[in-house]
């Protein structure tokens, strides 16, 4: 069975005029669903489900390279248009997304690094690819 690997899984990236590919460490998607619990007295000694509504958090980090400038100016409350490859499977994700939050290490030693944090605003699309 093959595996995939993280080599190629960058990051497209628009807000506004600003667009471009940034090259990061990794990012990482997580898709939720609110489910509600809809039990009843008929519900036989187990929890009734129903779908809520979805959402999406994405957090990606990276060094500040050249690939990052396309990230200035960025803060909380931006809107961005994210599209990520997924590795090597040759699968992607898109999404719109609100910043909740920008941060930067500033280590004395080694590279400078950013991670952003946003959350999903509208659909996620998924396209993934088996091999």
């Amino acid at each position: 069975m093959p595996f995939f690997t993280g080599q190629g899984g960058n990051v497209g990236f628009q807000r506004g005029v600003s667009t471009g590919t940034l090259c990061v460490e990794n990012w990482q998607l997580e898709i939720r669903n609110d489910t509600q619990d809809v039990s009843t007295t008929c519900s036989q000694d187990f929890i009734d489900r129903m779908a809520g509504m979805s959402d999406g958090t994405l957090t990606f980090t990276g060094f500040f390279d050249s690939s990052a400038s396309i990230l200035s100016p960025i803060q909380p409350g931006f809107d961005i248009d994210f599209t990520a490859n997924i590795g090597t499977a040759g699968g992607s994700i898109e999404m719109n997304a609100i910043v909740s939050s920008v941060s930067v290490e500033n280590p004395a030693k080694t590279s400078v690094k950013y991670t952003v944090t946003a959350l999903s605003n509208g659909p996620i699309t998924l396209n993934f690819v088996t091999p």
